[in-house]
């Protein structure tokens, strides 16, 4: 070369001569000056090579379309490419080349999220596309700067030193879209068992090395240079030995996961698009259809599964988009009841051992500050923070959910009866209401007020007065002894004649409505129905009855009294049960879930199965219940962070057809809490994604949200959430935006969530299920910190909605293989559209959605320990190749510097 540029250590021999006899020579060669080569031929190779590369991976919306064999030659002509004469700068755009190739074919879906969801033209959406592969794409352009910068200047890199130097490159690299060339090779089985030991890193310097090898092999048979035949052997014997390692691995963890205990796993995909989902842009109407539709699709699929026998259903990422606020209850008491010497007992929820009675105060009126002798006699609550008992002397407390305060009555008469309802204007269980409070007693008396203290009434009678119950705060009905009724309208109080002399000692009356129930002695019932008049009708006994409830919707009555006398109403008909017991019935209630409880006078309590009827329970130690009252759910905004249980549907679910054709079926005929209850039509367990809030720190009225997977077991308890910690930038927030809040108007589509502070796995009985959120699947850290958890099993809930009908799902689902493979666990994926899918602890994706089309799949999976080598040292092969490349480094130096030493003598 008459120009000849500065030598960057290029790795080209001298052309062979061949020895006497034939035979090829196994010594080096003399070190020749290296060709400038043409730049455009190096220009075509790396695009080659990017075209090859991104092939290996899923590139069109047809499932298993990578051509993964593509992967284990694709950097040969890069790595050819940078054989000439070079300069590092050269290099380092030839390597930006091609990881621009590899990262907009690979990822070129970026410009219809830009333009669907950001609204941008195609001549925006595109650049940020290419500016997007670019950023990615810089990790070739490192690599083969560092390659020809450090490579040795009279021989060729050591092959095994040039997987190294990819692999750690690779490793170290921030990408926006984390991937590796190993991740292309998810349906190639064997090969990727490795991933349990090394990580995905493992099988991308294995393909590496395995690339380097080739290219040795194409420089002897095309340029005629000397075959390092002890690299080449090596590289095939690493080859061979990984595939060989995972033919037997996959062996052992198949057996391990046959003698595994198994989880019949049910994952929902209805299909809802990101604008459809969140139901924006459309009129009042249309959206509330659209929203309930979406939450009724979800309902509808999973008591398919339920049927089928699925234990656990999944729901994907902010499936949960309810129309209407969810009932819930942020502590574990449903209901509560006055025992002995002032206890105040609890029906709490215990995970292990269901509903029990337990003591929670054991004297209520000395922790209210009211002197003792006083007895408490009834008891009744709007809310589970909101509850108020009283008894003789005029004698009142009131709670909440953590503490109890005396309550002034106003009043010094035994009072016998309180109602507690949501004051005007707020909606019934409305959480944080005001509470408007009704009671009365001997002589007539009626006192009403608020939290602050009660007041008298104006009472129209004065006999004793025995029970109340209102249907709005100013709408009510009293009754007492010789069939008196008093109406409550307005706040008005006057008798009402009823058709009866008999003492009235309990009533009822429907939330909202205008049912109500009087019940007696002799057996006696006063029915007013439909906003009719009283109708007096008789019991199917004649024994006394002192105690009446009903269910929020009024379509089910009990009545309960003397001798354990019991009724039930439903139809418009009473129908004698049977109790087991034939004392007494001395209190009667439903808790929060409308489960009817009771009391007799011996000290017993009950509960009635929907299945079994009437059964005793076992609460010894508690004495008398004088009275039961439930603890209902509350009516909030969806959903508060100190969520512990959410409402179960009881209405039985439309037909979707029949509803879209005429939506007053649920609008007009369906409680607000079913409407918006998760489970309805099934109690199988849940995990589903929704919106999670808490009050902001600095006390504002802004609430903080998160991006939240919450699990639902067969009563409806939360067992456990999971906030998302990594959040996808511009989609779930937008970086700086907390500085500059202007950028959340200028970009209005974008959400504003705050992101998670740890991982979680949820414990199930005795299982636990490892939770995350969308792409955080593809992160092997964030998984390995996961499965520091101990799961038994990972449940990925994401939405791939924004991406649309691209590549995309089937490059998340190929990514997200690995991380089965990584910790033997499986790993379930639920999306909203995509591709959701069921992967084994050994990579197989034994289950998948198509792109399209609403869709259920059921699998039996097994519940593995999922303990591994990687899970153990983590990327402790990455960094090991760190610290052999340094070691080569300095040892190629050290060589380098002995050859000039010995030419300098010479």
């Amino acid at each position: 070369m008459s120009k000849r540029e500065r030598s960057s250590g290029a790795a080209v021999s001298a052309p062979r001569s061949r020895p006497q006899g034939g035979k090829r020579s196994g010594r080096p060669a003399a070190a020749a000056p290296l060709s400038r080569g043409s730049l455009w031929r190096q220009l075509g190779l790396c695009v080659i090579a990017g075209v090859l590369i991104f092939m290996s991976f899923p590139f069109t919306t047809v499932p298993d379309s990578n051509w993964w064999p593509l992967g284990w030659i694709g950097l040969v002509p890069f790595l050819w490419a940078l054989r000439d004469e070079i300069r590092p700068r050269r290099a380092f755009w030839l390597g930006a080349l091609t990881g621009l190739v590899t990262n907009f074919g690979g990822f070129w879906w970026i410009s219809e999220v830009v333009r669907d969801f950001g609204h941008l033209p195609g001549f925006v959406a595109w650049p940020v596309s290419a500016l997007n592969a670019g950023y990615q794409g810089l990790m070739f352009a490192l690599f083969a700067w560092f390659y020809v910068r450090f490579r040795p200047k009279r021989r060729g890199a050591n092959i095994f030193a040039i997987a190294a130097l990819f692999t750690f490159i690779e490793f170290v690299y921030p990408l926006i879209f984390p991937w590796y060339l190993g991740n292309g090779q998810y349906r190639f089985i064997p090969i990727i068992q490795i991933a349990d030991v090394t990580g995905v890193m493992g099988l991308t310097f294995t393909m590496v090395l395995f690339n380097a090898a080739l290219l040795r092999v194409a420089e002897w048979r095309i340029a005629r240079v000397r075959l390092p035949l002890r690299q080449v052997l090596g590289a095939a014997a690493v080859t061979l030995g990984v595939l060989a390692y995972g033919l037997i691995r996959v062996g052992q963890v198949d057996a391990t996961s046959e003698a595994a205990e198994k989880l019949n796993l049910g994952l929902v995909e209805a299909d809802i698009g990101i604008w459809e989902k969140e139901a924006k842009g459309m009129g009042r109407a249309e959206q509330a259809m659209t929203l309930h539709k979406n939450l009724l699709l979800h309902q509808e699929m999973s008591r398919d599964l339920a049927r089928r026998g699925a234990d656990l259903i999944v729901w994907p990422e902010s499936s949960y988009f309810p129309l209407d606020d969810p009932f819930v209850k942020r502590q574990d008491r449903f209901a509560l009841g006055l025992g002995e010497d002032g206890a105040l007992l609890a029906w709490r929820h215990q995970p292990d051992a269901g509903f029990r009675w337990s003591i929670d105060t054991p004297h209520l009126l000395a922790d209210a500050g009211s002197p003792p002798g006083a007895r408490l006699r009834a008891l009744a609550a709007e809310r589970e923070d909101a509850w108020v008992a009283v008894g003789d002397a005029g004698r009142a407390a009131i709670g909440d959910a953590r503490t109890v305060r005396p309550l002034a009555s106003g009043t010094t008469a035994a009072l016998r009866s309180v109602a507690v309802v949501s004051m005007p204007g707020f909606r019934a269980h409305a959480d944080g209401g005001e509470v408007s409070i009704w009671a009365v007693g001997d002589a007539g008396t009626v006192v009403t007020g608020h939290g602050d203290g009660l007041a008298p009434a104006a009472s129209p009678v004065t006999t004793r007065l025995n029970g109340v119950a209102m249907s709005t705060g100013r709408e009510g009905v009293a009754v007492g002894d010789g069939g008196v009724v008093v109406a409550i309208a307005g706040g008005d109080l006057a008798r009402v004649d009823v058709g009866t002399t008999r003492d009235l000692f309990a009533v009822w009356a429907q939330r909202g409505g205008a049912t109500a129930v009087a019940v007696g002695q002799g057996g006696v019932t006063v029915v007013r129905a439909g906003g009719r008049g009283w109708v007096v009708e008789q019991a199917p006994f004649d024994r006394t009855l002192r105690h009446v409830v009903g269910t929020e919707d009024g379509r089910v009555i009990y009545a309960a009294g003397a001798g354990g006398a019991m009724l039930r109403r439903a139809g418009g008909r009473w129908a004698a049960e049977t109790f087991p017991s034939s004392e007494d019935v001395v209190a009667l209630g439903l808790d929060a879930r409308e489960t009817p409880l009771a009391a007799d006078a011996s000290g017993g309590l009950f509960r009635r199965d929907p299945q079994g009827g009437w059964q005793r329970l076992d609460a010894p130690g508690l004495g008398v219940v004088e009275a039961i009252a439930p603890l209902p759910y509350v009516e909030v905004l969806p959903l508060p962070r100190d969520v512990r249980y959410v409402w179960q549907g009881r209405a039985p679910l439309p037909d979707l057809a029949a509803f879209v054709a005429d939506p007053a079926i649920e609008f007009g005929g369906v409680s607000t809490a079913d409407l918006s209850a998760v489970q309805r039509g099934f109690t199988t367990p849940v995990l589903f994604g929704g919106i999670t809030w808490e009050p902001a720190v600095d006390g504002s009225t802004h609430r903080v949200r998160y991006n939240t997977a919450i699990m639902l077991d067969d009563v409806g308890r939360v067992v456990g959430t999971y906030d998302k910690v990594y959040l996808l930038a511009f989609g779930e927030y937008i970086p700086f935006g907390d500085i500059f809040p202007s950028l959340y108007d200028m970009l209005p589509e974008s959400g504003r969530f705050a992101p998670g502070r740890e991982v979680r796995a949820f414990q199930w009985g005795n299982r636990r299920v490892g939770v995350m959120i969308c792409y955080e699947d593809i992160l092997a850290k964030f998984t390995g910190k996961l499965a520091d958890k101990d799961p038994n099993i990972i449940i990925n809930v994401t939405n791939d909605a924004w991406f649309g009908h691209t590549s995309e799902p089937y490059l998340h689902l190929a990514l997200s293989v690995f991380r089965a493979v990584e910790n033997r666990l499986v790993l379930a994926r639920a999306t909203n559209t995509g591709v959701s899918a069921v992967i084994d602890p050994v990579g197989r994706i034994v289950a998948q959605t198509r792109l399209t089309d609403a869709e259920t799949t059921l699998e039996t999976v097994p519940l593995m320990s999922g303990e591994t080598i990687y899970g153990k040292v983590g990327d402790l092969f990455s960094w090991l190749l760190a610290l052999a490349l340094v070691a080569y480094g300095v040892l190629v130096r050290r060589r380098e510097r002995a050859t000039q030493h010995r030419g300098e003598s010479a």
